[in-house]
This record gives C-alpha cells, sequence and structure tokens, in this order.
C-alpha cells in the first residue's frame, strides 16, 4: 500500500475504486498502447488490427479490410510527437 498524510494521500485502493466503475462502463472502451503499437513497434499485428477493430465499432464506424490495414500502417510513426520511442518497455 502507498502510505502519506492521511489527509493529503489516499491509498492506492481508494483513487482505484473511484475509476473502476467507470472504467467498467460499456461507455468506455479501454486500450493497451501495446496493442495499438503493431509489428512496426514491437507488437502484435493481430492484436493491432482487432484494436482498431475494437474502437471502430465503439464509435460506430464501419471499416473495410484495407481501411483497416492503411489505419494500421499509419499508426505507427518514429515522426510523431504522441510516441517516446514508439517501442513495446519504453
Amino acid at each position: 500500500m502507498i502510505e502519506g498524510k492521511k489527509d493529503v494521500l489516499e491509498s492506492f485502493s481508494e483513487v482505484l475504486d473511484k475509476f473502476l466503475p467507470w472504467a467498467q462502463s460499456d461507455d468506455v472502451l479501454c486500450v493497451k498502447f501495446e496493442h495499438l503499437i503493431g509489428p512496426n513497434g514491437g507488437g502484435d499485428k493481430h492484436k493491432q488490427e482487432e484494436a482498431v477493430k475494437s474502437i471502430c465499432n465503439h464509435i460506430s464506424i464501419e471499416l473495410n479490410q484495407g481501411q483497416l490495414e492503411d489505419i494500421c500502417n499509419k499508426i505507427y510513426s518514429v515522426k510523431s510527437s504522441t510516441f517516446n520511442k514508439g517501442k513495446i518497455g519504453n
């Protein structure tokens, strides 16, 4: 357990208890970075495609196989400001 001043820090479990109902809601889709990065970033192509399909399904967008592959090929970029090194474990 993380401990600190009782009036300042809550235990990790108390913080987690506040977010779990939200994260488990049907309105929320949790996606792992490791699944999105795909083979170019050291991940798995099948997991990447499944993650992209899940996102599109969640926001009611239909993709054909060509669109799915195009998106997956564009997710990873060393030029993107949103990735540090763009590799799993970094």
